[in-house]
C-alpha cells in the first residue's frame, strides 16, 4: 500500500498547502498600500520648486482630501524622513529609497509615477511632467474625472481602496495640444487638467498659460485660418486664392513667392520655440476654396498634360471641380516641402508638417 494511503498523508499535504497560500496572502496584503494608508503621510516638494511643481503638491492635496478627507501637510525637505509623497524632484528624494528615479532624464511633458508600501513618487520632465503625473494619479486611483470646467466628478473613497504597487511612465504623443472650445480656452486651470498646453496667441492674458500650469508651448497651425498669416487681403490681394476669375480672402495662395517668403519668415523667427525633433504644423484655411491660378493649376497637374489626368469617380473631401487638374493637396505638399527645405537649412532636426484636411485628404497622384 502506497504510503500516503497506508497513513493519510495526503490530507496533510493539502493542509501545509492552504497554510502556505494563506500565508503569502497575508505576506501580499501587508506590502498593498491604500488610501486609508497614507492619513500619516506627507507630501514633499524640492526646496527650490519651479511654480507648476509647487502647483502639482497642492492639486494632489486637494483632491486627495476631497475624495478620501485625508489632508495632508507639505513640506520642503532636503531629506526624506518618514512616509512621503513626493511630488516632483527633489534632494528628498534623492535620498529616499526611490532616489534612482532621479538618474534619467525626462522628457518636457514626460511623467513617472513610483508606489510602493513606503513611500509614492510623482514627477517628470519640466515644465508640467509633474502635473500631468499628479492629473493622472488622481484620475487613475482616486476616480477623479474632470468633466467641465464646473463639474469635476470627485467620487468619495474608502480607506481601504487599494493603491497599486507600481512603476509606470507616458509621454504625450501631441507635442501641442490646443483645443478650440470656448469652455477650455477660457478656463487655463481646466485646460491643464484636460492637458492642454497652450491658448490662442490672441486670447485675454487672463486666459493664458501661467508659470504654474507650465507656462505656454509654443507651436500650433501657422496657416489655418490665417492665424499667423500676416499679409492682409486688402493690401495684397495677389497673394490669394484666384476662384472664379477673381481673387479671394478665403485662402492664401500657396505658389506666390511672397507667401513662401512671408510664411517662412515668420516661422524661422519662432525656431527657438521647437523642441528638439518636433514638428512644425502647417495647413490651408478651414475651407473648401481652391485657388485656381496658372501656378497652383501647374503644381496640381504634377507636369501631366490636362488631356493625361485621370478621371476620379469617387473624390476624397472635394467635389469633382475642384480636382479637374488633379488632387490640390500637390499644392499644399509643394508648399510645405519648400518651407521644410528653408527651416532644414537652420534647423535640421525639426519637422515641417501638414493636414490631411477638406480638400488636402485626397493625396497627389
Amino acid at each position: 500500500m502506497p504510503y500516503h494511503q497506508q497513513f493519510g498523508c495526503a490530507p496533510v499535504r493539502k493542509l501545509f498547502l492552504l497554510i502556505g497560500i494563506s500565508s503569502m496572502l497575508s505576506v501580499a496584503r501587508a506590502a498593498d498600500l491604500s488610501v486609508g494608508d497614507l492619513r500619516h503621510w506627507s507630501i514633499t516638494v524640492s526646496t527650490t520648486p519651479i511654480p507648476s511643481e509647487t502647483y502639482a503638491a497642492k492639486e494632489f492635496q486637494h483632491y486627495l482630501h476631497q475624495t478620501s478627507g485625508i489632508l495632508l501637510p507639505i513640506h520642503t525637505a532636503g531629506k526624506a524622513a518618514g512616509h512621503q509623497v513626493f511630488v516632483g524632484p527633489s534632494k528628498a528624494l534623492r535620498s529616499s529609497s526611490l532616489g534612482f528615479i532621479m538618474e534619467q532624464e525626462y522628457a518636457a511633458e514626460e511623467l513617472r509615477i513610483v508606489i510602493t508600501a513606503n513611500h509614492i513618487a510623482i514627477l517628470g520632465g519640466r515644465p508640467r511632467g509633474t502635473l500631468y503625473g499628479v492629473y493622472t494619479f488622481v484620475e487613475d486611483y482616486l476616480g477623479i474625472r474632470f468633466l467641465t470646467a464646473d463639474v469635476t466628478h470627485t467620487p468619495r473613497v474608502a480607506p481601504d481602496r487599494p493603491l497599486p504597487l507600481i512603476d509606470r511612465s507616458y509621454t504625450p504623443p501631441f507635442a501641442y495640444r490646443h483645443y478650440s472650445k470656448n469652455e477650455i480656452s477660457k478656463d487655463p486651470a481646466f485646460a491643464a487638467r484636460r492637458r492642454q498646453n497652450t491658448a490662442s496667441q490672441y486670447a485675454p492674458q487672463s486666459q493664458r498659460m501661467g508659470a504654474h500650469l507650465g507656462g505656454e508651448s509654443r507651436g500650433g497651425v501657422f496657416l489655418h485660418n490665417n492665424f499667423l498669416f500676416q499679409l492682409s487681403f486688402r493690401d495684397h490681394p495677389e497673394c490669394y486664392a484666384l476662384i472664379d476669375g477673381q481673387r479671394s480672402p478665403l485662402q492664401p495662395c500657396l505658389t506666390h513667392p511672397l507667401v513662401h517668403r512671408t510664411v517662412t519668415a515668420q516661422i524661422l523667427k519662432n525656431l527657438d520655440g521647437y523642441a528638439l525633433g518636433t514638428t512644425i504644423p502647417l495647413a490651408q484655411n478651414d475651407n473648401g476654396a481652391v485657388c485656381t491660378c496658372t501656378r497652383c493649376i501647374a503644381v496640381q497637374r504634377e507636369g501631366d498634360a490636362p488631356e493625361d489626368i485621370p478621371e476620379v469617380e469617387k473624390p476624397l473631401g472635394v467635389d469633382r471641380k475642384k480636382i479637374r487638374n488633379g488632387p490640390p493637396s500637390a499644392v499644399i505638399l509643394d508648399f510645405v516641402n519648400r518651407v521644410a527645405a528653408d527651416v532644414a537649412r537652420k534647423r535640421p532636426d525639426l519637422w515641417v508638417g501638414t493636414e490631411a484636411y477638406s480638400f488636402s485628404m485626397m493625396p497627389p497622384r
